[in-house]
């Protein structure tokens, strides 16, 4: 398409003559009024300039809506600043804790590291754990208390299996929270692998999968341990019962 398509009539010819409203004059003489000796071509050709840095001005400038947009996330950010940080704290405890399991099973010396079979093949981790009851008798006998009547302990499923008869082989690491209705000094290092065979209610088998965090309520009966196991809620809470257990 030709230039002249493109605009009015007059852009083809090689020289103008403009005709100047009284207005659109004093316009052009207000642009150079501090230069006496000016002419009008002299206006015009400054007021050329000036559209044309005007214009790469409007082409280069960021989008009109980005000082909204970041005036909205700082506002976002500002309202959210706590619960952000919360969030952030608590995934820096998940690694942390994520980070203490790894270097346990690199470390044989570590209390809860299995050692080899006579045939140089390592125990699952089901056969390394010690048993609820056996444990139990450690963390009384290392705070220097008799066996407790009863038990609080926190603990997070690091391994389940299901067995055909609808039971479920759980590794725990387990710490002790309260034993007798006393709160328990919580013992220095990573939380203990504790083993034990649960049955869940109705329902109750898809809050014993891996990472879960579970409560457990431990009665000494006549010898043995009565359990009830109750899962924690999204704010940390105790929440209802989902399986019991018997050591």
């Amino acid at each position: 398409m030709a230039d002249d398509e493109r605009f009015g009539r007059g852009w083809d010819r090689s020289k103008m003559t403009l005709r100047l409203s009284s207005g659109r004059s004093a316009a052009l003489r207000e642009l150079v009024a501090d230069a006496p000796d000016a002419t009008p071509t002299d206006a015009i050709d400054i007021a050329i300039e000036l559209a044309k840095g005007a214009r790469r001005s409007e082409l280069s400038a960021p989008p009109a809506n980005h000082e909204p947009f970041s005036a909205a996330l700082a506002e976002f950010l500002g309202a959210h600043f706590d619960d952000l940080a919360s969030a952030l704290a608590d995934l820096r405890q998940e690694v942390a804790e994520l980070r203490t399991i790894l270097t346990a099973s690199q470390e044989p010396e570590d209390e809860l590291s299995a050692a080899p079979t006579d045939d140089g093949a390592l125990p699952s981790p089901f056969e390394a754990a010690a048993s609820l009851a056996t444990w139990l008798v450690a963390e009384a006998a290392a705070r220097g208390l008799p066996m407790p009547d009863s038990a609080v302990i926190k603990g997070r499923v690091v391994a389940a299996k299901q067995s055909d008869t609808g039971a479920i082989a759980l590794i725990l690491a387990a710490e002790l929270v309260a034993a007798d209705k006393s709160k328990a000094e919580p013992r220095v290092g990573q939380a203990s692998r504790v083993a034990l065979s649960a049955t869940p209610i109705e329902g109750g088998a898809s809050a014993l999968e891996f990472e879960s965090r579970v409560c457990l309520w431990c009665q000494n009966a006549n010898g043995h341990w009565e359990i009830k196991i109750h899962q924690f809620d999204r704010d940390g809470k105790v929440g209802g019962l989902i399986a019991t257990a018997r050591a």
